[in-house]
């Protein structure tokens, strides 16, 4: 069984458009409306326009007794990484994995990857399999092919999530993109989840875009340590609220989960003097700003990964790895279900 692209949009999950580009379905998790504001002359950084039609947290999930999947990936990326991964789980669970080796572009340009055809073989019986590629590129997929298949169906989440964020919300420094806090998160509460995370960004309010997005049942808001870093104290004080005011306008029934900045090694307790402001400051100004919203529910982050290098994938300390990820994950549904029941 040989998908149509109507078949391969329709099992699509995360993205807020799928278009047919040169013979493959092309996923954008920003809708144009959504995009619109990175091509304005204030917005932050030139890289987010880019940023935004990353496939962060889009993937293919369906049921399926095939006895194994074949596929053609293709795409673009702008990161220095000489390896694009790609996921395949069964049941919710990783049970393969493999990676494209590119050519590394050392001026940060937008460089091709692929075309590359991969097959997976999957177990016997009908199983809901998922298709997740790498957050950092912009992805697409063709000829998707299910070996000895008899049954397709797309999977029906029971939860619909939506998540703000900056580069650990988008997935850095994962190499898997199924393990991402935000994908672990949205298999155990059994959630789509469409993914705004932008790596470097800041609260801005100009990025909600009222209308623009799915009916949802929660949100998840986690800035803050990038503010902490980039933006003065004025800044922040104007930024900050502006967002919150933002979202809770967008967002009045459902419960936003603001999550505190978690732990980074160069800060220590929090006492570390940057933009004039601890970043323990930073984490109570956002506390104070929630509380004025009686649909917001603050997580504290701070514990939410263990402090320790082990658990981090940079030198810095500051995103966490894969295992890292896991235990946010898990942390964060605890904390979440204590509102959600």
């Amino acid at each position: 069984m040989k998908l149509t692209f109507e078949q391969i949009k329709a099992c699509t999950k995360g993205a807020m458009e799928v278009r047919s580009e040169n013979g493959a379905a092309a996923f954008y998790r920003f809708s144009p409306a959504q995009s619109a504001p990175y091509d304005l002359p204030e917005c932050p950084e030139e890289r987010f326009r880019y940023t935004c039609d990353m496939s962060a947290s889009v993937m293919l999930d369906f049921w399926t007794d095939a006895e194994a999947i074949t596929l053609t990936l293709s795409g673009t990326c702008r990161d220095g990484r000489p390896e694009i991964p790609l996921d395949i789980l069964e049941n919710g669970t990783m049970v393969n994995s493999a990676k494209i080796v590119r050519t590394i572009d050392s001026t940060g340009q937008v460089v091709p990857y692929g075309t590359a055809t991969f097959r997976f073989p999957l177990s016997k019986g009908e199983k809901r399999v998922t298709v997740c590629p790498f957050y950092l590129t912009v992805n697409r997929i063709s000829d998707v092919i299910l070996e000895n298949a008899a049954t397709f169906r797309p999977y029906e989440h029971a939860r619909t999530m939506l998540a703000f964020g900056d580069s650990i919300t988008q997935g850095h420094n994962c190499v898997h993109s199924s393990l991402t806090y935000v994908n672990q998160l949205a298999v155990l509460l059994d959630a789509e989840v469409h993914n705004y995370g932008i790596g470097g960004e800041t609260f801005w309010d100009k990025k909600i875009i009222p209308g623009t997005y799915p009916r949802c049942d929660l949100v998840t808001v986690a800035y803050g340590t990038n503010d902490y870093t980039k933006c003065t104290a004025e800044e922040f004080d104007h930024h900050m609220p502006a967002f919150m005011q933002a979202a809770a306008a967008e967002f009045p029934d459902v419960p936003v989960f603001v999550i505190l900045p978690i732990w980074r090694q160069v800060d220590i307790r929090g006492v570390r003097r940057v933009q004039g402001r601890t970043l323990e400051e930073v984490r109570e100004l956002l506390r104070q700003e929630a509380k004025k919203y009686p649909n917001f529910h603050v997580i504290e982050g701070w514990d939410l990964v263990p402090h320790h290098a082990a658990f981090y994938g940079d030198t810095t300390l500051l995103h966490p790895n894969d295992l890292g990820d896991t235990f946010y994950a898990r942390n964060l549904y605890r904390e979440m279900m204590k509102v959600l029941g």
